[in-house]
């Protein structure tokens, strides 16, 4: 039998799946989830999907604002939040870490996680060692450039070790880049 010169076959049933917002409490933050947009349509034997990426919402600093101790290394603001900040211009932060123990205390290498945003900066330690009653700053500066606008949120994590004990420090920065 002959085919080509059959109409084709339309199915007009066609299947539409939208998913919505998804709103999630993590740790006290609360994220916005948007969900993508996915469309299918079945023609014969045709399948079309289409999938719609959405922008990134602003993540809250997932620890309060108040001081903070690790192995008796206390940070008096271990989360600042800079608001809006201008695009081209060099932005630092500094972070002062005060030995509050009676022995020494060493600090290991900072580390930085972006929780939201793009292009981490890299963290600097003053020393590795604070006396008792000494300090010692960890430091971060950033400039970021159109296309690297927006929500920024950085997580840094300071280990110490004293005769106390092992811990480490953790703090964040914030920041909307342009906006």
């Amino acid at each position: 039998m002959n085919t080509t010169n059959r109409p084709r076959r339309h199915d007009t049933h066609s299947r539409r799946w939208i998913q919505g917002s998804l709103l999630a409490v993590v740790g006290g933050a609360t994220l916005g989830i948007i969900g993508a947009v996915w469309t299918s349509a079945n023609n014969g034997d045709e399948n079309t999907n289409v999938a719609i990426s959405t922008e990134s919402v602003v993540i809250d600093i997932p620890v309060a604002k108040a001081p903070q101790v690790a192995a008796g290394v206390r940070v008096s603001e271990p989360a600042v939040d800079r608001g809006k900040l201008p695009l081209n211009t060099t932005v630092s932060q500094v972070y002062e870490l005060v030995n509050t123990g009676s022995g020494t205390a060493k600090l290991g290498e900072p580390t930085i996680e972006v929780l939201d945003g793009c292009c981490p900066p890299e963290p600097q330690l003053s020393q590795n060692s604070i006396a008792a009653g000494e300090k010692a700053l960890v430091a971060v500066s950033m400039q970021m450039h159109p296309g690297m606008d927006g929500p920024h949120l950085f997580h840094m994590t300071v280990p110490v070790q004293s005769p106390v004990g092992e811990d480490a420090l953790h703090l964040y920065f914030k920041g909307d880049f342009g906006g």
